[in-house]
């Protein structure tokens, strides 16, 4: 039996010791104890005498033994002497061992015939043990009994031992721990017991799981020679207990523990837990623990040891996890793991119907009917997972797994959650969060992951840091893995933060642009420009914000990063929904310091060749704040350095295609026509075309016609819709 004296402030561990005085009983078991210590007492019978105190592992045996021995050393009249079988190699080892206790606890309880006493026990012994070893088996030794030798010294310590008369001392043997034996250990203790139970003034008190020890003994003793053979000659499953109960003349079952006592220590244990993790719950997080797990954990809570184990697992995995996930949610996985271990597995192995993200990959699904499928589907799914359990417990962890998993509800059908809310988990690092679930899972941050503690650190270093070495930190953070985690964990303390640290992080977070992964659909990117902007409104000077934006605008590299950042600030200026944060001159003066940035790069390099993906949004920057001609010229003086960038031009304004997972450049059609040629007239591009492809490009191309590479259908397709366009001007004209 556990309790207080588990709970060490020394220790990041719980000890699973037993008990050792009635004040640190927290499980009421004091007046069991007491009561079978006041019967051993006040006994007037000198014969022999078993106790048997029954209950599982982990249930107290121990801790009662000891209760009861600290009320028997009260009285003069007993000796106590404590042996533990468990400690021996093998059977002969044990029956020496046993004898010579019994010898030592007698001849302290006799006096003055005590060498005579204590020779003739460890002679018996040793006759025993060479009895033992001749025949093989310590099971045959009962039927050697009729040697005279054994017969003469039993009855010589039978008669010492009823001299004492009534005032004589009685020795009360404890033996503990017997369902940790091996089958043939169990036997041998119960065999020695059967021996000298019949020795006057000899108390047994046994602590064993009578279920383990009576299937150990089933095998053996159907069969033996304790009147069992006749009752039970088949060997019957009963035989065991039979046996048990001819051994053991008062069986008193462990009483069990109060769910409520249970529950508390366990609460008590996590809270210290908590205390040496130096972890402080808020209070309604704490509340919200408690209730969750007095509710749906208090009826797993069958023995002070597995409050130990549970309490264990947190000392372990809440100081590697602290700041890194929510508290409560982590006490309360481990509940499951602990609890219900089978279960957590299948956690682990359906990641995706607890987080929601079935559900996720088919938002955009428009048939209500395909997503009724995939809902019946991921019901028929979790049913199957609970099958494992009964009623009760699946009643239970059903609605455990709604309250720290709520996507779940989701992925079954019963409601619908808006992005704020998947924010909200993210936020509150808990493991309904696809970004956190794997840190419960792992009890670590992951490899592809940044630590929530790194980034609190990195934020609370800003003020003190010049801007180059808040730079620097920022770089030693971004790995292409982990650049999309740190500006997510960023952008959720974004709004927070002050004046001065916004400042500094904006430019930051531009300076590192070229980190940023930069393909696909560039979430990353998108991610860190929103984040920008958010910095830059948590600016509240009007003057001090337009100085950081252009600082921003001017030297962030590469260029096509600034661009789309002044691309998204002016689209967000546009939102009636939000409040501006720039004026329309403002926004002017922007465009016009960035256009003649772009200028001055594009007299180093050819845009569209260095920046195909984001070659409209540089080009339109252009067009619309700086001189249109100057961007014609450069368009122009281009293709006069090479015949075939006029080819690379078009091809930088064709969108990507993702087909079956490959990806691929779309053809040329309309829009992509449209954007070519905002910048220079359609017939400067053709002609460039026919240097190329000379009379062929007036061709008409027959439908399925399948072009060589992307050069030549791009180009045949440009020139198809700029034919088309030129005679609709001349149907116009005319």
């Amino acid at each position: 039996m556990t309790n207080e004296k588990a709970i060490d402030n020394n220790s990041t561990f719980n000890s699973d010791s037993p008990i050792e005085s009635p004040e640190q009983d927290i499980f009421k078991r004091v007046p069991f104890a007491q009561g079978i210590a006041k019967v051993i007492t006040n006994r007037v019978n000198p014969d022999s005498i078993v106790f048997g105190i029954y209950g599982e592992w982990g249930t107290g045996k121990t801790s009662v033994l000891n209760l009861i021995e600290n009320e028997l050393k009260k009285s003069k009249k007993i000796q106590c002497v404590k042996f533990n079988p468990w400690r021996f190699e093998d059977e002969s080892s044990l029956i020496l061992c046993f004898f010579e206790s019994l010898s030592v606890a007698l001849n302290k309880a006799i006096g003055s015939k005590k060498e005579k006493v204590g020779k003739l026990l460890v002679e018996w012994g040793e006759l025993l043990v060479n009895i033992n070893k001749k025949a093989g088996a310590f099971i045959k030794i009962g039927k050697k009994l009729s040697s005279v030798t054994l017969e003469q010294k039993m009855e010589r310590l039978k008669g010492i031992l009823r001299e004492e008369g009534q005032e004589g001392r009685r020795i009360v043997v404890f033996i503990d721990d017997i369902d940790r034996l091996d089958k043939n250990e169990i036997q041998a203790v119960f065999k020695l017991v059967k021996l000298t139970a019949n020795l006057p003034r000899i108390i047994y008190i046994l602590a064993f799981d009578d279920k383990m020890v009576a299937a150990a003994l089933n095998e053996k003793y159907a069969s033996d020679d304790f009147d069992l053979k006749e009752k039970h000659p088949s060997g019957n499953s009963e035989s065991g207990r039979n046996f048990l109960e001819k051994i053991v003349q008062v069986p008193l079952p462990l009483p069990e523990i109060d769910s409520f006592d249970l529950t508390k220590f366990c609460l008590k244990l996590a809270s210290q837990n908590l205390q040496d993790s130096q972890i402080n719950l808020e209070e309604n997080e704490k509340k919200r623990f408690e209730h969750y797990f007095h509710t749906y954990f208090s009826n797993s809570l069958k023995t002070p040891r597995i409050c130990i184990r549970y309490a264990n697992r947190l000392s372990f995995v809440l100081p590697l996890l602290k700041g890194e996930i929510n508290p409560a949610d982590l006490m309360l996985i481990e509940g499951i793991r602990t609890f219900q271990p089978k279960f957590f597995e299948k956690i682990i192995d359906n990641k995706e119907l607890f987080l929601g993200q079935t559900i996720n990959k088919f938002k955009m699904v428009h048939f209500s009917g395909d997503r009724e499928k995939i809902t019946d589907k991921n019901k028929e799914t979790f049913k199957g997972l609970l099958e494992s359990l009964s009623l009760e417990e699946r009643v239970v962890i059903e609605a455990l797994l709604l309250h720290i998993f709520p996507k779940l509800e989701e992925s079954l059908g019963d409601t619908h959650y808006n992005p704020f809310f998947e924010q909200k988990l993210q936020e509150e690092q808990r493991i309904g969060s696809p970004d956190y679930f794997n840190r419960y899972l792992a009890q670590a941050v992951p490899e592809y992951d940044i630590s929530d503690h790194k980034i609190k650190q990195f934020l609370s270093n800003l003020p003190k840091q010049p801007i180059e070495d808040v730079i620097e930190a920022l770089r030693e953070m971004i790995t292409e893995q982990k650049a999309d985690k740190v500006i997510s964990k960023l952008s959720q303390k974004a709004g927070s933060l002050s004046e001065e640290i916004s400042e500094n992080l904006s430019r930051a977070i531009a300076a590192c642009a070229e980190l940023y992964p930069n393909s696909g659909i560039f979430l990353t990117w998108l991610s860190a420009i929103n984040l920008v902007y958010v910095l830059l409104s948590n600016i509240p000077k009007r003057g001090k914000r337009l100085a950081a934006t252009q600082d921003i605008l001017i030297n962030t590299s590469p260029l096509n990063f600034a661009a789309e950042f002044f691309g998204n600030l002016i689209g967000l200026e546009r939102n009636q929904e939000i409040k501006k944060r720039f004026s329309d001159e403002e926004i002017e003066k922007l465009g016009t310091q960035f256009a003649e940035r772009i200028k001055e790069e594009a007299e180093q390099d050819i845009l569209y060749l260095k920046y195909p993906e984001r070659i409209f949004t540089l080009l339109n920057h252009w067009r619309k704040y700086s001189d249109k001609e100057d961007l014609n010229e450069h368009l122009r003086k281009s293709f006069k350095q090479n015949k075939q960038n006029v080819i690379e031009y078009l091809k930088a304004f064709l969108s990507i295609e993702v087909i079956d997972g490959i990806r691929s450049k779309s053809d040329f059609e309309k829009q992509q026509f449209e954007r070519a040629t905002l910048f220079l007239e359609p017939k400067i591009v053709y002609d460039e075309l026919k240097k190329i492809y000379g009379d062929k490009l007036d061709e008409n191309v027959p439908t399925g016609f399948r072009y060589k590479d992307i050069d030549e259908r791009v180009a045949f397709q440009f020139a198809a819709i700029f034919r088309k366009v030129e005679k609709v001007k001349k149907k116009k004209i005319s």
